[in-house]
């Protein structure tokens, strides 16, 4: 029988139906119904009937260059949306001069047009407060809500509706100042429930749930994370059902987009003669330069990316009008300094974490650049452990977000200017920031306050607050080049090192400071100096009070520490004023990696990131040279022993130099791929380098500045993990000690021979430092026997053991560097606290010393008088050793 007409139910009658029983539904059917529902939506008739907000999940990686979303449907498969026919949202934001916003590829548009309405990366900004584009001053928060109020339109395109609910990932060192910015943000793009989840506790859900990889209770997993702008690594630890972050370090000099400038300079180098075009590329001043200048970036990051899957790709360099041959032996070449370092940081944090080789379940590679083929290579040849990688890496982390509970959103920031619409204001400079405010001082807050398990640098943490009436310490800073567009910080020259050990803080370079809420300076009102007033005095007692529980804790966890047998537990040592630095020396661009003195202690040799060498005088501070001739970071440095000459190890080459003139002497034969540490004998007769790669020493000579001989050293045990830093050259230039190898014990090599000799010293643990006294009677080693850090001395020859101490957490210790002498020890902690501790006595020669920037590199001058400590920020500063007299 043939319906009439009024039998026959409307379309929308019949999507009702549907809806009405596939309202909670998953599957086929409940996809059919939300296709339907966009279509009568389109229609204006009908609004997101199909699902309740609860049957979709939406996991969202905010990157440095690139944001990646993604939708899961009850319990099925997580799926990404799609920008701009790509799963990859460019993380860039236009402002147009009248306030338009727009973002992703979009916005890489509208900018080559007017460069100076574009921000390419918004999460490098999440401390700033605010930034310029153009003519408008624009909250960073803005930025980020523009960011993911994209990702929701898409969502909702895809849905049907838009989901109430979100799981925003981050870094695992960002403090809850960046989270509640993020929050805030997500909210005001109509996120209306948020949760957080570290990035690399995602990506290990994403490996155990996705990949259906086993890690067993109490096992590691090392997330190696390449993104495009930074490198971050972390060493996740399964605790029952829930990942957990027990360390985790970064580069932020390191990343994709380093990679392809890599291959940018390389098509500078066989196009050399056009200068006046690449001028054009570097510095575009119109439409015209800015359209070639994007397409040289796009190809050169299309040829990285080609290289990853072929042998050979072709780059076309615009303006010069030249098509340039890539092959991948030449890209590697040019990338491998830089892999190089993410290989030795990865090594750094586990041994930090005191994790061992049995421990770790699996290497995981996440971000796009992890892809590259070296990456694998040069991190299986490293850590005996093959790692695993997928197609499409940049998705790990979002995915991995969808599979495991996240954590509450933190409260919101208190209203600032980051809460502030944009609005327009007159053309002008960038308003300076306000003053920054120094640390408190408290010894008891100083010496008693825990560490975390893996503090975040200096830019990551929350501005601190001064005590009222907190006196600075009078500090000399010193600086290389005049900076009349930097306002001056406040100095005082000509202060000797005996201040170091005086009270008050230490006064922070520029590159370092904090501000409140980081709103633009002005003249503040009454009011609301008395509101900055109460919240200053309210932060410090919280501070005090925090200390005194902080201080209690630690006392009660002392008394209940066993000792070990024959050892002989430190003291606390001397308390006092939290010491400031004599000397801070500034002129670097980027990141120290290296420290040295000269023999005489009266000059000090800086390397850093930023390709440059340079010698300060150790007195006055006043730049005395700078050595230029390195083509990429410049990690080590040391002195020959009668001080004329320096050695220098860079991404690029091993170079010599003249230390009197700064001329460069030429550069040693040697790969220097994966060199960890380099040493003169105390003859200078030779040069001895250690690499991460072998397993062996590599001995040169200084004259010719050939390899002469190589140690072949091997691992105590089959896949142990074995660290070449770890040598000492004996006091006659006759003998070399060896350690690193877990659980193994110190080896002695004859340095004309090559060949081991049957003396060995026991200790437990892993051996991280040697160092020979200078009478070469003694043997001095630093060693994770977790929980503690453990200094044993041994007698030479035969290597017995004439005493054990500890000095410290094992679990919050960083690094360790011996004086010269064999004397002191310097340990520095994950809050970036260092400590000296006299190895005669086993306690510590003074209060703990803060660098107020995160260190890279610490070294004690030949008379053990001076501690110079490298920072993140690029300075270096000095501090006195005299209360260990």
């Amino acid at each position: 029988m043939e319906a009439t007409p009024s039998q026959v139910p409307s379309a929308s009658t019949r999507l009702f139906a549907a809806a009405r029983t596939l309202r909670e539904g998953t599957g086929k059917d409940h996809d059919r119904c939300v296709s339907a529902t966009r279509r009568y939506r389109r229609a204006g008739r009908l609004r997101g009937v199909c699902m309740t907000t609860n049957t979709v999940r939406l996991g969202v990686d905010f990157g440095t260059s690139n944001t990646v979303a993604v939708l899961r449907r009850g319990a099925g498969l997580a799926t990404p949306l799609l920008f701009d026919s790509s799963p990859l949202l460019v993380s860039g934001v236009f402002v147009g001069a009248a306030g338009d916003v727009l973002t992703g590829a979009d916005a890489q548009r509208a900018a080559t047009a007017y460069p100076a309405g574009y921000e390419a990366n918004p999460k490098r900004r999440i401390d700033d407060g605010a930034v310029w584009l153009g003519e408008l001053e624009m909250p960073v928060r803005a930025l980020v809500e523009a960011v993911l109020r994209r990702v929701m339109a898409e969502a909702e395109r895809v849905v049907g509706a838009a989901p109430v609910s979100a799981v925003l990932t981050h870094p695992a060192a960002w403090s809850r100042t960046r989270l509640a910015l993020l929050s805030a943000a997500a909210r005001d793009a109509g996120i209306a429930e948020v949760g957080f989840l570290a990035e690399p506790v995602a990506a290990a859900a994403y490996f155990a749930t996705v990949l259906g990889h086993e890690v067993p209770e109490g096992q590691c997993l090392v997330v190696y994370d390449l993104g495009a702008g930074t490198f971050d690594v972390s060493v996740v630890r399964r605790l029952g059902d829930r990942p957990e972050v027990i360390a985790s370090d970064g580069l932020a000099d390191v990343g994709g987009l380093d990679l392809d400038a890599a291959v940018v300079n390389h098509a500078r180098s066989v196009t050399s003669p056009e200068q006046s075009a690449w001028g054009r590329l570097d510095w575009p001043a119109g439409p015209a330069d800015q359209r070639a200048h994007q397409t040289l970036w796009s190809g050169a990051r299309a040829a990285k990316e080609q290289l990853s899957r072929h042998t050979k790709a072709d780059i076309h360099v615009p303006l010069v009008d030249a098509d340039v041959h890539l092959t991948r032996d030449e890209f590697e070449s040019a990338a491998r300094p830089y892999l190089d370092r993410t290989v030795m940081l990865t090594l750094n944090t586990l041994r930090s974490a005191g994790v061992r080789h049995e421990q770790v379940a699996g290497v995981f590679l996440v971000g796009g650049s992890s892809r590259i083929p070296l990456v694998a290579s040069l991190l299986h040849r490293a850590l005996r452990i093959a790692p695993t990688v997928i197609d499409q890496p940049e998705l790990v982390v979002a995915i991995g977000s969808l599979h495991i509970d996240p954590t509450p959103a933190p409260a919101e920031p208190t209203p600032s200017a980051n809460h502030l619409p944009p609005a327009p204001v007159s053309p002008g400079p960038i308003p300076a920031r306000a003053a920054p405010l120094a640390a408190p001082t408290t010894a008891l807050a100083a010496e008693a306050a825990p560490a975390p398990a893996a503090a975040p640098s200096a830019s990551d943490a929350d501005p601190a607050v001064p005590a009222p009436g907190e006196a600075s310490s009078t500090t000399a800073v010193v600086s290389a080049a005049p900076q009349p567009d930097t306002p001056a910080a406040p100095a005082a020259v000509g202060v000797t090192a005996a201040t170091a050990l005086t009270g008050g803080s230490a006064v922070p370079p520029p590159s370092t400071s904090t501000t409140l809420d980081a709103a633009p300076t002005g003249d503040a009102t009454p009011s609301r100096r008395r509101r900055l007033r109460v919240v200053i005095a309210a932060a410090v007692a919280v501070v005090v009070l925090a200390g005194v529980f902080a201080a209690v804790e630690l006392r009660d966890r002392h008394r209940q520490q066993p000792g070990g047998a024959g050892a002989r537990s430190t003291s606390s040592g001397p308390a006092g004023p939290v010491p400031a630095p004599s000397l801070v020396l500034t002129g670097h661009t980027e990141r120290i990696n290296a420290v040295t003195w000269s023999p005489d202690s009266e000059t000090i040799a800086t390397a850093g990131t930023d390709h440059t060498i340079r010698l300060w005088n150790a007195t006055t501070g006043q730049p005395v040279t700078t050595l230029t001739g390195h083509m990429a970071s410049v990690f080590g440095l040391v002195y020959s022993p009668d001080g004329r000459s320096i050695v220098s190890v860079g991404g690029d080459a091993m170079r010599a130099w003249n230390a009197a003139t700064g001329e460069q002497i030429g550069p040693y034969d040697a790969d220097t791929s994966g060199i960890a540490r380099i040493a003169f004998s105390p003859d200078g007769s030779l040069l001895a380098t250690a690499n991460i790669f072998e397993n062996g020493i590599r001995l040169w000579n200084p004259t010719t500045r050939k390899q002469v001989r190589e140690i072949v050293t091997e691992p105590a045990r089959e896949r142990a993990l074995v660290y070449h830093n770890t040598f000492a050259f004996k006091g006659d230039s006759t003998t070399i000690a060896t350690g690193g190898v877990e659980d193994g014990p110190i080896q002695f090599w004859s340095v004309s021979t090559g060949t081991k000799s049957a003396e060995t010293a026991k200790v437990d643990g892993s051996v991280d430092a040697v160092r020979y006294t200078p009478d070469g009677a003694n043997l001095v080693a630093v060693s994770n026997d977790y929980p503690h850090v453990t200094v044993t001395v041994h007698n030479v020859p035969g290597g017995e053991l004439k005493t054990r101490l500890q000095v410290g957490d094992a679990y919050k210790t960083g690094s360790y560097v011996f004086s010269p002498d064999g004397r002191l020890i310097a340990t520095t902690s994950r809050d970036g606290s260092i400590t000296i501790w006299s190895i005669a006595s086993g306690e510590r020669t003074g209060p703990q010393i803060q660098p107020s920037c995160k260190s890279t590199a610490v070294e004690f001058s030949p008379d053990a008088t001076m501690l110079a400590v490298g920072c993140e920020d690029g300075t270096t500063r000095l501090w006195s050793t005299s209360a260990a007299k």
